[in-house]
């Protein structure tokens, strides 16, 4: 996590700590992207612009969830997408080389004051690997299953079959 957004955190909150988060380790964020990519079906994992790249070509727009900078409901948008996250989620800031993990109910609490409209680009997505939700610098937010299954969810952009 940037020290600018604890920092921001901390002079708009100053009586509640900054939410608990890991960074992963080089390691583990190479681990995570092996999985990924192999659940993907991509075969270079540590071409990490090319594996965000693939991500992002096998995900679909998801109608009515964009910010205006006024903030997002995750919890709603991965209702509507038909995602249940585990406690647990990872951010990724970095195409996939900077990688934090924090509780899902952190993340939706404080999502204001950690994904910053304009500058970041992220990506939300849990130890399943099932689905990574990409939320775009300008508010626009699309979703990719990663899943083998094939199911129609209708908040889709163009309401179509996508890999689940």
């Amino acid at each position: 996590m940037e020290r600018l957004k604890i920092q921001n955190f901390e002079r708009e909150h100053p009586d509640v700590p900054f939410p608990q988060f890991v960074t992963l380790s080089a390691a583990e964020a190479a681990r995570l992207r092996q999985e990924m990519a192999f659940k993907a079906g991509f075969d270079r994992p540590d071409d990490t612009w090319a594996l965000l790249t693939y991500l992002v070509s096998l995900s679909r727009t998801l109608r009515g969830a964009t910010s205006d900078g006024t903030g997002l409901d995750l919890r709603a948008i991965l209702q509507k997408a038909c995602i249940t996250p585990l406690d647990d989620v990872y951010i990724n800031w970095d195409d996939f080389r900077t990688i934090d993990r924090m509780s899902f109910a952190d993340l939706c609490r404080y999502f204001e004051d950690i994904w910053y409209p304009g500058p970041d680009d992220i990506e939300i997505f849990d130890d399943a690997l099932s689905w990574i939700l990409f939320i775009h610098h300008y508010g626009a937010v699309d979703v990719a299953y990663l899943d083998h299954e094939i199911r129609l969810v209708p908040m889709l952009e163009g309401g179509v079959p996508l890999p689940r």
